[in-house]
């Protein structure tokens, strides 16, 4: 996983390739307060001893997290929740177009947000409502803080489920490495990577062969699309060595001209 100081100095160029410049510099600015907010994760999110019972708990296939282990009264999300009004009230964003209804949502009630946050971690990755954005904003640096600190052991334990072994989230993009075939998830909420089966659908654990397929495009031979027929879903994976350093959210961003094409085609359900 990068750090989270690491993630503004990789976003400081300019937005992949048909990336709306405007959601680009959103994102940018709003990752620039994850690191503080990720150095006071055990304020809302309880740290795990190694002897806790939950690590027993991903042999069964339950993830470390849930929505009763988050503290929802945390002070700490308060505290990013006013970070990010300064970030969207700041000279640099205020005057973006398309801001105002973000702006409006942050600006309300704390237990409101606080409902929204427990909203992200309940629904699935990518959920466009503005709401579950917001939320995510708020909750996400703290789950990412604890996904971070338990990475280590994690790696050590059996884990071959669909679902993040730290937040259950769904992955949002996936990582396959050219010659050993490995395939890696990331989760969509804490930004956890996890190793999963190469030839399985990551969301209905599909494993037809003929059932499953994928698309990619020349002058993009790094990224494809993988589809499932017998859940209809699509799921962006990057061709990227182990060694590397791989940076899913531009990945994810890059992604998006092919993952439009995809939602045109017979394998795939139209988005709603």
């Amino acid at each position: 996983m990068l750090s989270l100081g690491e993630v503004p100095r990789r976003m400081a160029g300019p937005a992949p390739p048909a990336v709306d410049p405007v959601a680009y510099a959103v994102l940018r600015a709003v990752w620039r307060t994850y690191p503080l907010a990720a150095s006071e994760w055990t304020a809302v999110v309880p740290a795990i001893q190694p002897t806790d019972e939950r690590w027993s708990g991903l042999r069964d296939g339950t993830p470390l997290l849930d929505e009763t282990t988050v503290r929802w009264d945390a002070p700490a999300l308060r505290r990013q929740h006013r970070r990010l009004l300064r970030v969207f009230r700041s000279p640099s964003l205020s005057t973006l177009d398309g801001l105002g209804d973000l702006l409006r949502l942050l600006a309300r009630d704390d237990g409101e947000l606080v409902e929204w946050a427990r909203r992200f971690l309940e629904a699935g990755a990518g959920d466009p409502r503005p709401e579950l954005v917001i939320g995510g904003y708020v909750l996400q640096p703290f789950l990412y803080g604890f996904a971070r600190r338990v990475l280590p052991r994690l790696h050590r334990e059996e884990w071959r489920g669909n679902r993040c072994p730290v937040c259950g989230g769904s992955p949002y993009h996936g990582y396959l490495d050219p010659e050993s075939r490995r395939r890696v998830l990331i989760c969509g909420k804490c930004l956890c990577p996890w190793k999963a089966p190469r030839l399985q659908c990551p969301f209905c654990e599909n494993t037809q062969q003929g059932r499953l397929g994928y698309y990619y495009e020349e002058q993009a031979p790094r990224q494809r699309i993988d589809y499932c027929d017998v859940c209809r879903s699509a799921f962006p994976v990057t061709l990227e060595s182990e060694s590397d350093h791989p940076f899913p959210l531009h990945d994810h961003l890059a992604s998006l001209p092919l993952q439009a094409a995809v939602e045109r085609s017979p394998h795939v359900d139209q988005p709603s």
